[in-house]
């Protein structure tokens, strides 16, 4: 019961947090015209399915590269860290 309030509370907070942001202008506008740009790729990837797949691709590729990137440097500092005399 009380989580149901919880999960209640934080939908009402969000949703006057996000009314209230639209008072200011340039937010105001900024989210119509990302509203815009969405329906423009929507009736995109609608006119051309393929198109939607080929971006997924290309951006699930993106991030094996850079995660791939990350884990090197991780390693990287790890064995950095590993080759470093020890003080005491």
């Amino acid at each position: 019961m009380k989580q149901n309030r919880w999960k209640r509370g934080v939908l009402i907070g969000a949703t006057l947090g996000a009314l209230c942001s639209l008072f200011h202008r340039e937010t105001r506008e900024g989210a119509k015209e990302f509203g815009r740009d969405v329906l423009g790729q929507i009736r995109s990837y609608r006119e051309d399915p393929a198109k939607a797949f080929e971006v997924l691709r290309t951006t699930v590729e993106e991030i094996e590269y850079y995660a791939d990137s990350i884990i090197k440097q991780l390693d990287d500092a790890d064995n950095m860290i590993e080759k470093r005399p020890k003080q005491g």
